[in-house]
């Protein structure tokens, strides 16, 4: 397409001033996805050309998001009578929100073709555990899902990419707290993963050892000083005797509280490791490339939620609305 430069803005041809060829639907639709490539380009720092560039856009999902929210909004404006330039501004609405939605996520994409907006994720317990994970900005997401929501039309593949990503955050952001590599910081702090504290069995061991070398030394030090006569005999014997009895006072009540404290630990791993799996289980309902249905994806995430995960209310209001239109993911 012919493009003119007025005022620092890219226009089409049809949109030059004095051009008597008024702009189209169709014309409206391709120029504003080549625009969209275009700052996409701009913003990624792409060293190839942006011809190269704009070549390996096609058939890539980004291009094709911008492809599906241009033919729904087209669908919409012929069904009201709308002219092209009322198409042209619900359409700038549209790939503001595709926009949103890229911004939010962030697969590991190359800087030459940073056409990926999203993809499921594959062994996600395993890229949990090594730290092998896209970012997510969470806020920005739930924001992207409510911009969507609010749109007048829907497509196919921004329902799935943002149903996946919202289950695929929390599950990721709680699987990455309780089962990630340890930080510096975490390492100086108790955590909040039953699974990074250490075993109540180790931490009795540590501490029975701690009790015994501290009162040893208590012992000791109040043995030298009745040996050297700074303190009476007497009181030396008794205070020492003292010591002893505490540590066998301590190192009982230890021993008591074991038990108890291991059940415990024990119980809070399982429900972790429970909550984990109702959430992959979620997550696995997206697995397939085929249709999948909201209902069966609502149905498990509410198990899950009945059990105590937190799933955000975006995914619950996006998998209503897919089902009051009878859409499948």
């Amino acid at each position: 397409m012919v493009v003119a430069r007025v005022g620092g803005a890219l226009l089409p041809e049809s949109h030059e001033l004095g051009s008597p060829q008024a702009p189209t639907f169709y014309s409206e639709r391709q120029w504003r996805i080549e625009r969209n490539l275009e700052l996409l380009y701009e913003r990624s720092g792409a060293e190839v050309s942006l011809e190269e560039f704009r070549k390996k856009a096609a058939y890539t999902q980004y291009a094709s998001l911008l492809g599906q929210i241009a033919d729904s909004t087209l669908d919409r404006a012929k069904a009201r009578g709308q002219d092209p330039e009322e198409f042209s501004f619900e359409l700038d609405v549209g790939f503001g929100v595709c926009q949103s939605i890229y911004d939010a996520l962030e697969p590991k994409r190359d800087k030459d073709s940073p056409f990926l907006v999203w993809t499921h994720i594959r062994e996600l317990p395993q890229k949990i555990r090594s730290d092998d994970l896209p970012s997510v900005r969470r806020q920005e997401l739930y924001d992207a899902t409510g911009e969507y929501l609010r749109l007048p039309i829907r497509c196919a593949m921004a329902d799935r990419i943002l149903v996946d990503a919202l289950i695929a955050v929390e599950t990721i952001d709680y699987g990455w707290e309780m089962f990630g590599k340890q930080d510096l910081a975490s390492t100086l702090f108790p955590s909040r993963s039953p699974f990074k504290q250490r075993h109540v069995f180790w931490k009795f061991l540590t501490s029975l050892a701690f009790n015994f070398v501290f009162f040893a030394l208590l012992t000791a030090a109040t043995a030298f000083l009745g040996y050297k006569d700074i303190m009476a005999s007497s009181w030396s014997l008794g205070i020492s005797a003292t010591w002893v009895a505490l540590f066998f006072v301590s190192t009982i009540l230890q021993v008591v509280s074991l038990p108890a404290a291991w059940r415990r630990q024990t119980k809070a791993r399982a429900l972790v490791a429970d909550l984990m799996n109702e959430m992959l289980l979620t997550y696995d309902e997206l697995r397939d490339d085929g249709p999948v249905s909201p209902q069966r994806v609502r149905d498990v995430a509410e198990r899950a939620a009945s059990k105590g995960v937190a799933w955000p209310g975006a995914l619950f209001a996006l998998l209503d609305d897919m089902r009051s239109r009878n859409a499948r993911l």
